[in-house]
């Protein structure tokens, strides 16, 4: 839960809140809590974003271990299922790729315009599916040290993305309702 004492991190069966993790939500007044803490596939980090801040917390140390800033307003983060690394997208940038573990820039992914919306990696960390804020999706594959363009998907408007659980199809969710799967 994310609201004005900070993210509370509840046992749900038990009911029982097992960490607040204090956060300053004064830094901006567009906040959107609901799309910006996330955890790790891993369980093992908890990344969250307000404003133009990302900071990423360990669970087991009960601490954060990174803190990224950036000049502008931090619209999506996404963990890579496959390595321990975190994607920034932000207003007026591209995505970045983070080391979490270390805190060093892996590596970035161009020609993403005007800004990414949405974030989401296959199952297995091979596949990237980025939404902008002009309703396209654009498939990415990740190879390492590159990152190559699938194919571009233009959405009437754009709400959610999503994988398959065997990554075989990404899921498409558009404003008016319907739910597009569209075969990788």
């Amino acid at each position: 839960v994310f609201g004005h004492k900070g993210i509370q991190i509840w046992e749900v069966d038990a009911r029982r809140l097992l960490e607040t993790i204090p956060v300053d939500i004064q830094m901006t007044t567009s906040f959107s809590p609901a799309q910006l803490v996330i955890f790790s596939p891993d369980g093992k980090y908890l990344a969250y974003a307000v404003g133009d801040s990302v900071s990423v917390w360990a669970i087991a140390q009960r601490q954060t271990t990174l803190e990224l800033t950036n000049e502008e307003e931090i619209t999506t983060i996404a963990f890579q299922p496959n390595r321990p690394a975190l994607a920034v997208g932000a207003i007026g940038i591209n995505l970045i790729f983070w080391d979490v573990t270390t805190g060093e820039r892996l590596s970035q992914i161009d020609t993403i315009a005007p800004h990414p919306k949405l974030i989401r990696f296959s199952p297995d960390g091979t596949l990237l599916a980025v939404g902008t804020n002009d309703n396209a999706v654009r498939l990415f594959e990740m190879i390492p040290e590159d990152k190559r363009d699938l194919f571009v998907l233009q959405t009437a408007e754009l709400e959610d993305l999503g994988f398959t659980l065997d990554g075989q199809y990404l899921l498409v969710g558009e404003g008016n309702g319907c739910l597009r799967g569209v075969q990788i």
